[in-house]
């Protein structure tokens, strides 16, 4: 938390001039022996509010466009492979743009037993079927983007602190 609180600081300093909001979901070692509490009182000192231990989802409408950030790690340990709440998701949907965030990927797999959700496939066709268009995730630090067979864009953000300039397809 240390090294991203001094990110999230220099990204609030150096953007003063505009309002900067941040939404947050947790990733998988964001939970110290399993416990989300840290994460949550993190979050909370950027403004965020949301506390993933009371529900497993949020969203925050920008621009008419409905955002849903996930926690993707129920299993509460960060060697499991990630899943998510799809019933509180559906909850959260709107007519619309709907697009999704969560730390897992659904299909990009970078050979690790932990990097996708459970059903990942599946569960991308039923967030098709509820108005997703797009699901972003950061946990394989890859930079991936491709379009499902239902249609539902898959977007890898890449990393954002650590130096992975010897992994294929990260950027940071």
């Amino acid at each position: 938390f240390d090294d991203v609180r001094v990110c999230l600081s220099c990204i609030k300093t150096e953007l003063h001039q505009f309002s900067v909001k941040f939404e947050f979901v947790p990733g998988n070692h964001d939970l110290p022996e399993g416990d989300i509490g840290p994460f949550n009182r993190f979050i909370a000192e950027f403004g965020n509010v949301y506390e993933y231990s009371k529900k497993h989802a949020y969203s925050r409408i920008y621009e008419d466009v409905n955002f849903v950030f996930a926690d993707s790690n129920l299993y509460r340990d960060h060697r499991m492979p990630g899943k998510i709440d799809l019933e509180e998701i559906r909850n959260l949907v709107l007519p619309g743009e709907n697009i999704l965030f969560c730390h897992h990927a659904f299909e990009h797999d970078s050979g690790s037993g932990h990097d996708i959700i459970e059903n990942g496939s599946l569960l991308l066709k039923q967030l098709k079927a509820m108005g997703f268009g797009f699901a972003f995730h950061g946990h394989t630090h890859r930079s991936d983007i491709t379009i499902s067979e239902n249609g539902i864009v898959e977007i890898g953000t890449g990393a954002l602190l650590k130096d992975l300039h010897d992994m294929d397809g990260v950027q940071n």
